[in-house]
């Protein structure tokens, strides 16, 4: 691919900086185009988290890119770019049985081209074309939207159903990106990365994949342990210097809804391979048109990379209380997950 050309979005403010060097807004549409140019060295990232499913259950691993928040340098002062759209990366490996049911008479690759859905956090835009591609080294389906006002790219959806998995089930895997209008450009390169998402032979909750992570862009894997009335979400993402497990806990919390009249049922230290200390805590809640939910939560440390800060591991799973997967530990859980060595 050529090189990226400047956008509306990479012009300085009137009377600001004079020179596109001195707006680090330009650095978001560089830092992909450097890891998704054939020529370019990728900056790999390797997943660590390896997780064994009980017998029976089904599990989906997920790999979110997401971009620093952009900022503008003005007068001496650094603004965080708060009306900045959504720009994001989801690569989504899958178990057949991980699938929402949507009838037998749909395939799961007609089941795969809607969970983008699920996994972006913001509307790609509506449908536009559909085209043959590759995922994986396999044929997939390459589903583009566009902005509905102005006609513009603003996501797209890979989703293949392979033939290369584990005990004769297909090999499933779902690639979705999505960014504001004036950063269309910035798909096309997206859409480069996915080619660069490699899953190694065996079951994808034990062995990890290996993707590139675009420069300033932030890592988060996920993997999901699940039977048809139990969820277990497993999760590793960057952390700062010096964070301890209570600031997991709080950035956690952060990210959960509002959980209406909480009640504590405790909480205990537990041990999960390659976390350095983790405690376990159980509460209940009244969420908005529901029964009242279990939460069973786990937080943790990690060492990170060499030299680099610690990474933070949560464990989250939610039951109606009083049903019978209420009574279920997350131990079973707990002792089947290992944060591998960075």
């Amino acid at each position: 691919m050529g090189e990226l050309a400047g956008t509306v979005a990479d012009l300085p403010p009137e009377g600001g900086p004079e020179g596109p060097e001195d707006w680090p807004a330009r650095s978001l549409e560089r830092s992909v185009h450097d890891a998704g140019s054939m020529g370019a060295p990728p900056a790999l990232w390797a997943p660590r988290l390896s997780c064994s499913p009980p017998p029976g259950w089904g599990a989906a691993r997920l790999l979110r890119l997401v971009p620093d928040p952009r900022t503008v340098r003005y007068d001496g002062r650094e603004s965080i770019l708060e009306e900045d759209g959504v720009c994001e990366l989801v690569a989504c490996l899958v178990d057949v049985r991980s699938l929402p049911s949507a009838g037998f008479l749909h395939p799961p690759l007609s089941r795969l081209r809607m969970l983008h859905q699920r996994l972006l956090g913001a509307d790609p835009g509506r449908p536009g074309h559909a085209l043959w591609d590759t995922l994986l080294g396999e044929p997939a389906v390459l589903d583009l939207f566009a902005h509905p006002g102005t006609g513009a790219p603003s996501g797209f959806s890979l989703a293949c159903a392979g033939s290369t998995g584990v005990d004769g089930e297909p090999l499933l895997a779902v690639l979705a990106g999505t960014a504001p209008a004036y950063r269309a450009r910035v798909l096309d390169q997206l859409h480069v990365l996915a080619s660069r998402l490699v899953q190694p032979p065996g079951p994808i909750a034990e062995v990890p994949p290996t993707w590139v992570a675009p420069d300033g862009w932030d890592a988060v894997e996920e993997v999901q342990l699940s039977t048809e009335t139990y969820l277990a979400t497993v999760r590793l993402s960057e952390m700062w210097e010096g964070a301890t497990v209570e600031d997991v806990e709080e950035v956690a919390f952060s990210r959960a809804p509002f959980l209406r009249d909480l009640r504590d049922h405790g909480r205990r230290r537990v041990a999960v391979g390659g976390v350095r200390e983790a405690t376990l805590r159980r509460f209940d809640w009244q969420p908005a048109g529901r029964a009242r939910t279990l939460t069973t939560a786990c937080f943790g440390l990690a060492d990170g990379p060499a030299g680099g800060p610690p990474v933070g591991f949560t464990v989250v799973a939610e039951v109606p209380l009083g049903s019978e997967d209420a009574r279920r530990q997350l131990d079973e859980v707990l002792e089947r997950v290992q944060v591998l060595r960075p």
